[in-house]
């Protein structure tokens, strides 16, 4: 893509100093590179003008004040609507024209007599509808008006003729088309107009879609990047959240708060009491669970992977109905881990996830609000 920009600059530059040489084929060239800069400056132009209107600090400020409701109305589209109609429009009009006298002269000058002829008939039969469809339109729109007068004296010739209305139109329809294939036909068998109908289209097309959709795009780059910022952080959420809902779920069988729960928030059975404490062995579903940042609850020991972290989790001292006990919370589910007496008398252990270091209990902070039972069932 470069190297084709390249390539065009180079030819720009060679036909404009080599213009004397072959004037009607440089000018072929230059036209079509004169609309799409013409585009190019009157988006420079309209982007200017939208950032000194202001665009960009009202979508921030819309942003600021809404949230996520300011990103979908800080879209707008800013002064690209200016970038075709009005005076730039006529500019590329007059430009399309002139490419058009252009190919015809290279037409007439490449092509034999009876070309030529058939170009000319279809050139006048062009001429003369557009000359009827012009003042058709100018009819329709109030701007050609005629007197009664007038009138019948030009229906007065047509009395007694019955005119089907349908069958002009359709032969007017059928005239056209057929007048507009044929000159397209006529230049694209010719190699040496073949080649300007491809650069004014393309240009025509990079003007009237490429550019404007351009600037469109960077006008709204606020909205866009706040809009991609926005899913891709609501999507992180959704996904650590269903990741940690699945593993809370699947340990729920091995918490030593499982019991607590179906016993109505009870505190540990008394079963738990003589088991040996074994401090920081996990079993072999544990370890997966801890290598993959799950949460781990054991009979002995707990592993939080990103402790006090973003995204991560944290650990609460809960007055519990039954019992005081240690929670975790990654601010979708609130879980009980173990018996605050079990923790502190170092019958139970928490560690972090990553580095294996155990957490103390003056890391963990009292709640301020009590979860109780909403806990157990979350735990559940």
């Amino acid at each position: 893509m470069v190297q084709k920009v390249k390539g065009l600059i180079s030819r720009t530059g060679e036909s404009i100093k080599g213009f004397s040489s072959d004037p009607i084929n440089n000018l072929g060239f230059l036209i079509p590179m004169a609309i799409c800069l013409t585009s190019i400056v009157t988006g420079i132009v309209t982007y200017i003008m939208f950032i000194v209107n202001g665009g960009y600090s009202s979508q921030v400020g819309s942003i600021k004040e809404n949230g996520l409701d300011g990103i979908s109305e800080g879209f707008t589209s800013g002064t690209t609507g200016m970038m075709v109609p009005g005076i730039v429009g006529k500019i590329l009009l007059a430009l399309v024209v002139a490419e058009l006298i252009v190919m015809l002269i290279n037409y007439f000058k490449n092509r034999g007599k009876g070309m030529r002829i058939a170009m000319i008939v279809d050139l006048v039969v062009m001429g003369v509808v557009i000359a009827l469809s012009t003042v058709v339109f100018w009819i329709a729109v109030g701007k050609l008006v005629f007197s009664e007068e007038q009138l019948y004296q030009a229906l007065g010739k047509f009395e007694g003729v019955t005119i089907n209305l349908r069958a002009i139109l359709i032969a007017y329809v059928a005239v056209t088309l057929v007048s507009v294939i044929c000159f397209i036909v006529f230049t694209l068998i010719t190699a040496e107009c073949r080649w300007m109908v491809g650069y004014t289209a393309l240009s025509l097309v990079f003007a009237n879609i490429v550019m404007p959709l351009f600037f469109l795009i960077l006008q709204n780059i606020i909205p866009l990047v706040s809009g991609a910022v926005a899913l891709v952080v609501i999507g992180a959420l959704i996904f650590f959240g269903i990741k940690i809902v699945a593993s809370s779920g699947g340990e729920g069988g091995s918490s030593p708060s499982s019991s607590d729960s179906s016993s109505g928030g009870g505190s540990w059975s008394s079963s738990h009491n003589e088991k040996k404490v074994n401090t920081g062995n996990l079993s072999e579903r544990g370890e997966k669970k801890r290598a993959n940042k799950d949460l781990v609850i054991e009979e002995t020991c707990a592993y939080v992977p990103y402790f006090n972290r973003t995204l991560g989790f944290k650990l609460w001292k809960v007055h519990g109905m039954m019992h005081d006990y240690i929670a975790s919370d990654n601010g979708i589910i609130t879980r009980e881990i173990c018996s605050l007496e079990w923790f502190e008398k170092g019958k139970f252990h928490i560690y972090e996830s990553e580095s294996g270091r155990e957490i103390k209990s003056s890391e963990i902070p009292w709640m301020k609000q009590k979860i109780g039972r909403a806990s157990c069932r979350e735990r559940v």
